[in-house]
């Protein structure tokens, strides 16, 4: 068995929450994590921004001489994306050694009618390759919850919360402090937490977990300021000074303010540089986040409409009184209708596809129509197609005033049908 075929054969074992078939597998595995000893685990959760936080926190640690796993999901074009040392995707061969040693367990763990699911599989298949690296620290990215998400074994120097927002209710919770509560179950006793701009019932729910973990509670309520931008990149008030963040918009600003107070927090405890680690955000990359390519379009991959309305907000700023053609896909279980009417006031044009992903039904382009035309029943400007690669073909590609944005995988597709090369280092 390939690492390709299984992961595919496992695609399908669908969510099971909770730490139980996760910890056996670390266990038959034997690989070994330990509180205040190498690797230093960072933990994120949150529903928006967790890629690009630990995308700052992976480079700030690197510039400062540290060897860094960054483990993130989901990926755009190729799973490697998802496991990363210093910046680097772990390759074909090395990937696949980590595999023959982890099927086993993962087998003898189905004989015993225990199936691992993708999750938990490829998270401690990422642990494996971080642990034989040999890495000095590891920023970690829960999935879609925290509590009971397969990442949640550690016990880490930091815990992060990037934001909280309805996302995944069928898990989650229907409200914002049940959401928070859930993501809220990464922060351990004794361990400093850091959480994000947020609405203030989450915050107040956070904080609670944090008090009766007697884990010290530090929230941001503001993104710094920002100076001035030159295209995409942005010059920002700190405390510490201008600091220029290579990743554009209002959403890497609030990333970035809570990423100050993680790198000052471990700059004091690891002795490390502080302000090499702040410098090194003029060469931060994060593909798919508010991200202009080389032939002028934008690609985002804000998916609720929290992350859709940290793309408008950038649109407006960096690209003032323009009009848009929205390259667009959902799946059908997101808010999607939310998502529309926000980009609506920016649209010049509307121009919707499904999504290729076989296992979660995605919206029709004729449903997408529909939810627009409900929304505003005079915009007509909007065109269907049965999928990206028909849109690109008739178009000959995207350039400038288009926004490709929607859904990750939407950015996936077009990656794997263009440049996958800028995805392999950031």
């Amino acid at each position: 068995m390939k690492l390709a075929e299984y992961l595919k054969e496992i695609e399908s074992c669908g969510i099971k929450l909770g730490l139980v078939q996760t910890n056996e597998l670390i266990n038959r595995a034997a690989y070994n994590v330990e509180c205040g000893k190498k690797p230093y685990f960072i933990h994120i959760a949150g529903s928006n921004g967790k890629g690009s936080t630990g995308a700052m926190l992976q480079k700030a640690l690197r510039s400062a001489g540290m060897k860094v796993g960054f483990y993130t999901s989901p990926h755009l074009a190729a799973y490697n994306e998802r496991i990363r040392i210093n910046g680097t995707m772990v390759s074909d061969e090395e990937l696949e050694l980590e595999f023959q040693k982890l099927y086993p367990h993962a087998l003898a763990m189905r004989e015993n009618g225990k199936f691992v699911t993708y999750f938990e599989f490829t998270t401690i298949l990422a642990l494996g390759c971080f642990l034989h690296n040999d890495v000095d620290f590891i920023v970690w990215e829960t999935g879609m919850g925290g509590r009971f998400d397969s990442t949640n074994f550690v016990i880490p120097e930091v815990s992060v919360i990037t934001n909280i927002a309805l996302e995944h209710c069928q898990y989650l919770g229907d409200t914002i402090e049940k959401i928070a509560f859930e993501k809220g179950g990464i922060i351990k006793k004794n361990t400093p937490v850091f959480c994000g701009v947020m609405p203030e019932t989450a915050r107040n729910e956070l904080r609670r977990l944090a008090t009766d973990r007697n884990a010290p509670f530090t929230a941001v309520e503001k993104e710094f300021a920002l100076i001035e931008h030159h295209g995409m990149e942005q010059i920002i008030n700190t405390p510490s000074g201008a600091v220029t963040l290579a990743l554009g918009g209002e959403m890497q600003r609030r990333n970035f303010t809570l990423v100050y107070s993680v790198l000052e927090y471990l700059s004091k405890k690891f002795a490390l540089d502080f302000r090499k680690m702040l410098d090194s955000m003029a060469q931060v990359s994060w593909p798919g986040r508010f991200q202009l390519l080389k032939n002028g379009a934008i690609a985002d991959g804000g998916h609720n409409p929290d992350g859709v309305t940290a793309l408008c907000n950038g649109l407006k700023e960096f690209f003032p009184n323009r009009k848009f053609n929205f390259i667009f896909s959902s799946f059908e279980d997101k808010d999607t209708a939310s998502c529309l009417k926000l980009l609506l006031p920016l649209a010049k044009k509307f121009s919707f596809m499904p999504l290729a992903d076989s296992h979660r039904p995605s919206c029709s382009g004729e449903k997408l129509k529909n939810m627009v035309q409900q929304i505003k029943p005079d915009f007509t400007a909007i065109e269907t197609f049965d999928s990206l690669a028909q849109y690109l073909a008739k178009n000959q590609g995207v350039g400038e005033g288009d926004v490709i944005c929607g859904s990750l995988y939407l950015l996936g597709e077009y990656f794997q049908q263009t440049s996958f090369a800028e995805l392999k280092n950031i």
